[in-house]
């Protein structure tokens, strides 16, 4: 079955709670009208019969049988009315919840208060994105058939409540005891556990069988999403081989790719191959400023649905910083100067071939030595400005010759004291 999109579980638990309780009380409800509409025409067809006479029997024996096989059809009816209410309460679900997932990007496409974002925003938005699309598209042909499963799945359910039960309650207590188990508070709560372990029984396996055939088992690109979104939320660091993962399953022709390069899909590749599949790519694809600003929260992970599809749907968040900070010792001084010089090389690089695409590792070595070497001039010229007269002199005077420098000190003692040369 597809990966269930969970964006809050008190959320799911409470949706659980109530299809569980519509799915028992709409049972319950059903096979109450049948037994009813049996009842009442039994009776109808009773008063009727005691004004023929001695054929009586025969027509009451008739009819019992007509109405109770009429009965059973209004449940039957009932019971397939509540079985696709229940299919298109999951579909809406499920919509609602990859509504919430990309509710802040959406807000700031839109330009929606997040709040005030309907079903109806989410139709648009996958008109022209792909990755939500694809799920939409999932979703509705699994409530297309998802209707047949819960019917036949309803029908398995009031059989076991309306005929096994009982008769399993009747062999184990008898008949009186089994006629008190079925009535009343008790005998509802009974049926209808019974009746939803026996409809989840039957439905489940069912869907897991449908979702084969159909292709509904196979993952999108929201799952590895949905996936991404968990490990972010479990504290873990994101790798740039997830990020690869999710541009490849959204773009078939890069999977064709990595097909004729390594010999497999990306998900079957070796990790070896899968990283060094990744680095070839990440010059084409902002891999690393993805892994980087969704690591530190300045993005969330469902920006991936529309980084994939080359958008951006304009959200970032400001990384909070601590209020208090270390002063940077020396060593921390120095790096930070050859950063800023290499971030220079880059930032020209990014001018040149767009700032998505110049990551640190599009920085050539040579570029990275040349800054380095800028660095080392710009810190051996400061040393220059912060000498000393004397040490300035010293090293002008290292360049003379011994003879030179008495000749010097001469000239230089005759004109402070006036002695002729």
């Amino acid at each position: 079955m597809a990966e269930p999109i969970i964006n809050d579980p008190t959320k799911e638990i409470g949706y659980f709670a109530k299809r569980s309780g519509l799915f028992a009380v709409g049972k319950q409800t059903a096979e109450a009208a049948g037994h009813s509409f049996a009842g009442t025409f039994e009776a109808t067809a009773g008063s009727q019969a005691a004004s023929i006479g001695s054929s009586a029997a025969g027509y009451v024996g008739s009819s019992a049988v007509a109405f109770k096989g009429l009965g059973g059809i209004v449940t039957i009816g009932l019971a397939a009315t509540v079985s696709a209410v229940l299919t298109q309460m999951d579909y809406i679900h499920r919509k609602d919840n990859l509504k919430d997932l990309y509710k802040e990007e959406l807000s700031h496409k839109l330009h929606k208060p997040a709040k005030k974002l309907t079903r109806d925003d989410l139709d648009e938005a996958s008109k022209s994105n792909h990755v939500i699309d694809e799920e939409m598209h999932r979703n509705r042909k699994q409530r297309n058939y998802g209707i047949a499963l819960s019917f036949m799945a309803s029908m398995a359910s009031l059989a076991v409540v309306m005929i096994v039960l009982p008769e399993v309650l009747t062999l184990a207590f008898g008949a009186i005891a089994a006629e008190a188990a079925v009535a009343g508070i008790g005998g509802f709560f009974l049926k209808a556990a019974v009746g939803l372990v026996t409809y989840h029984a039957v439905k489940d396996p069912l869907h897991w069988v449908a979702d084969k055939l159909f292709g509904i088992d196979e993952r999108t690109t929201n799952d590895l999403i949905v996936n991404i979104k968990r490990d972010r939320e479990a504290g873990k660091i994101i790798s740039r081989e997830q990020i690869m993962a999710v541009f490849v399953a959204s773009n078939p022709e890069l999977d064709k790719y990595i097909v004729s390069e390594y010999g497999k899909h990306f998900d079957d590749l070796p990790l070896g191959a899968k990283q060094k599949a990744t680095q070839e790519l990440s010059h084409m694809l902002p891999l690393d400023k993805l892994t980087l600003e969704i690591n530190s929260g300045k993005v969330n992970v469902s920006e991936l649905a529309f980084a994939v599809e080359g958008q951006a749907s304009g959200v970032s968040h400001t990384v909070a910083q601590p209020h208090e900070e270390r002063r940077p010792g020396l060593l921390v001084k120095m790096l930070a100067g050859l950063g800023t010089a290499i971030g220079g090389v880059k930032g020209g690089v990014a001018k040149v071939i767009g700032p998505d695409a110049a990551s640190p590792q599009e920085v050539s070595i040579g570029s990275i030595m040349q800054a380095s070497k800028v660095a080392v001039e710009k810190s051996h010229h400061s040393e220059d400005k912060q000498k000393s007269f004397v040490n300035k002199l010293s090293g002008q005077a290292a360049q003379l010759s011994h003879v030179e420098r008495l000749e010097q000190s001469r000239e230089h003692a005759s004109a402070t004291l006036g002695i002729p040369t």
